[in-house]
């Protein structure tokens, strides 16, 4: 005999509906006003192929969020090093203020290229 008051079609789809397009189970109970267990036993019961599908959707739209952020980032260090390198914005510029760009810039760059080497040997590391 099941316990407590039944929910409603609609309120038991909304948080489905939920549940299918990414949201985890502690954010449709409180979305929706629902003990955890509840919406647990219901996300229990979604085919676990078709909880698979949303991840894959989520985690790749977020991917493309952030690879063009990084992109974009990458083309703005591009943009600013050549304007950098304009002999006549050097001129204008103090040796004090020039020492801090170049020590930034180099800075930037290592980081960039310490996250690709950690990446790439990530990568190789998970084929072995």
């Amino acid at each position: 005999m099941p316990k407590g008051k039944p929910h409603t079609a609609k309120k038991k789809g909304a948080a489905i509906a939920c549940l299918l397009t990414g949201d985890s189970v502690s954010e449709v109970a409180a979305k929706h006003g629902l003990d955890k267990s509840v919406v647990s036993r219901w996300k229990a019961r979604i085919p676990a192929g078709e909880l698979q599908q949303v991840a894959t959707k989520k985690d790749g739209r977020l991917n493309d969020v952030v690879f063009d952020c990084v992109e974009a980032n990458l083309e703005s260090l591009t943009a600013q090093a050549k304007a950098a390198s304009d002999p006549e914005y050097l001129r204008k510029q103090s040796a004090k203020d020039l020492a801090m760009l170049h020590g930034v810039m180099f800075d930037k760059s290592f980081r960039i290229l310490e996250s690709v080497e950690t990446q790439i040997n990530g990568a190789l590391s998970v084929g072995k």
